[in-house]
């Protein structure tokens, strides 16, 4: 991928985990205003008081986890899970959010109820967590399922022993995403099963629940879940590839028909706008002139007989399409060009 696409594809898969991981536990803020909280100068501190600033405190709180993972991974190769590692991360999703009943990257020394579940009494909760760390590093597993399925039972083993007060879930989640971008599945951008977890919610919590009462422990049909919804996101990141090379490609076909004058100037103003910004232009707004662009392009022209000429140049070449009076680029023209 050019650095150009991968740093996109990157960004867009953080704001997914960001707004899935937060999302299940209630936060309402949208994937726009968590690009705006997340690429802010001053992100350390929210900008409005009341539940609003818990919500930015909790989406900056789920970036420094992921930049977090990045960090250790890089430094800690290999993807083992350690007591501290995963205090440092609730400590990371919690701080600053002021949850009752929670100390961030603390166990609880209470007891807690999640919804239908009743996790296990505080008293025994570091024999638990001992077991957990010596299980999910133990060879049999590492060797028997490798990282996306370790990912997924570290998930559940986790969230079922809710060590923490409050933020168990993105806790676990955000162990998932560190064994997965350990385990090489990050090398181009950021994955996680989080925004799926949060498309599924009433799936995802169904599936947590059928493992503990009617499977008793048995995490067949939620590993299934899971890697059905891991396989569904990466789907989708590849379709975003595709449209982005689609995007490239449609471009320099543009260019290269400009070069053998087969479409005017304008026309690749009209088409660069429109492929740059992914938007669509009233047709009526370029014969008025009130598009900013047709007073650019068309301003020394009378009357809408040279506009009329390039969309019917364009549209004979399958470069657009005009859809309810909007104008629109037809990228999917490439096609043709691909055996």
């Amino acid at each position: 991928m050019p650095p150009q696409m991968r740093e996109q594809i990157n960004q867009i898969n953080i704001v997914r985990h960001i707004k899935g991981t937060t999302g299940i536990e209630g936060n309402t803020l949208t994937e726009e205003e968590i690009t705006r909280i997340i690429t802010k100068p001053q992100d350390d501190q929210p900008t409005k008081p009341g539940p609003v600033a818990l919500e930015e405190r909790e989406i900056i709180n789920a970036k420094r986890v992921l930049e977090y993972i990045r960090d250790h991974s890089q430094l800690h190769p290999g993807g083992f899970i350690y007591e501290a590692m995963i205090k440092s991360i609730h400590r990371l999703t919690t701080e600053g959010c002021g949850y009752g009943g929670n100390v961030p990257g603390v166990y609880r020394n209470h007891g807690v109820h999640a919804g239908e579940y009743t996790p296990p009494s505080p008293e025994k909760i570091p024999g638990l967590m001992a077991q957990f760390i010596e299980f999910i590093n133990g060879r049999p597993v590492a060797e028997k399922y490798g990282p996306l399925i370790r990912a997924i039972l570290a998930h559940f083993y986790l969230i079922s022993i809710h060590p923490f007060g409050d933020g168990n879930g993105r806790t676990s989640r955000g162990i998932e995403a560190y064994i997965l971008y350990s385990g090489g599945y990050n090398v181009r951008s950021f994955y996680s099963l989080a925004n799926y977890y949060y498309k599924k919610r009433d799936g995802y919590i169904e599936k947590l629940q059928a493992a503990r009462f009617i499977h008793k422990g048995r995490l067949a049909e939620f590993v299934q879940f899971s890697l059905a919804g891991f396989g569904s996101e990466l789907e989708q990141v590849q379709e975003e590839i595709l449209h982005f090379i689609t995007l490239l490609m449609f471009k320099d076909y543009v260019k290269e028909l400009h070069e053998k004058d087969r479409i005017s100037w304008r026309s690749v103003a009209l088409l660069d706008y429109m492929t740059k910004e992914e938007k669509t232009i009233r047709l009526q707004d370029l014969k008025t002139n009130e598009h900013y662009l047709a007073k650019f392009i068309y301003r020394k022209y009378k009357g809408v007989r040279t506009l009329n000429r390039d969309i019917k140049q364009m549209s004979d070449l399958d470069l657009v399409k005009i859809t309810d009076g909007y104008l629109q680029p037809n990228i999917e023209v490439m096609q043709k060009f691909v055996d």
